[in-house]
């Protein structure tokens, strides 16, 4: 009898265990998934990159993704990651960041990306480096390898909410945009990371 509930026991587990990884496999038919992967290296100081993203692949740009890596011996270095909407009502979810402007809201995969998300503005550093005279700031995702960041688009008149995941070096010199994905149901929130 004590082995016939040891079986029965271990049998419930690894069902649980199967049912819990049929979960994970499982992909949301409302969630579209764009893979971008797009490489930019700056090789030289005084350098700007531009990626242009559309996110739908309806051939017009949502956004785009600004890297320069610049050094003035009289100004000191002033390097930065941005990315700024293409179009009106698209937005990047950010916050303030604790010296200079706004910056992206770095998220994990239990964050919600909803219309209560808070605050949405039309561009945001992701990353920035700049000394001048006395001033110092290194805030954002340089270094911090592959980091989830929220948006909102507009497709025709409905907006949606969706994630984009890159990789900007410690140097500032290499960004790497791996992918992007958002639900295809107008103001519906997705998760962080979700496909």
């Amino acid at each position: 009898m004590r082995n016939l509930k040891i079986i029965l026991l271990q049998t419930i587990v690894i069902l649980a265990m199967i049912s819990c990884k049929k979960e994970d496999k499982e992909i949301n038919s409302n969630i579209i998934v764009t893979p971008i992967n797009s490489i930019a290296h700056l090789t030289t100081e005084d350098t700007t990159v531009y990626k242009d993203l559309d996110i739908d692949k309806d051939g017009a740009k949502d956004f785009t993704v600004i890297m320069k890596y610049q050094y003035k011996e009289r100004l000191g270095n002033n390097n930065y990651v941005y990315m700024y909407a293409s179009k009106i009502q698209n937005e990047v979810l950010a916050h303030l960041g604790s010296v200079e402007g706004y910056f992206l809201n770095e998220l994990t995969t239990s964050d919600s990306i909803s219309p209560t998300s808070t605050i949405w503005i039309p561009e945001a550093s992701a990353a920035t480096y700049w000394t001048q005279s006395r001033i110092n700031i290194n805030e954002g995702i340089a270094g911090k390898g592959n980091s989830i960041i929220g948006f909102r688009f507009l497709i025709g008149t409905d907006l949606h909410y969706g994630w984009l995941k890159l990789n900007v070096s410690e140097d500032f010199r290499t960004i790497n945009i791996m992918e992007a994905a958002y639900d295809k149901r107008p103001n519906t929130s997705i998760r962080a990371g979700a496909k």
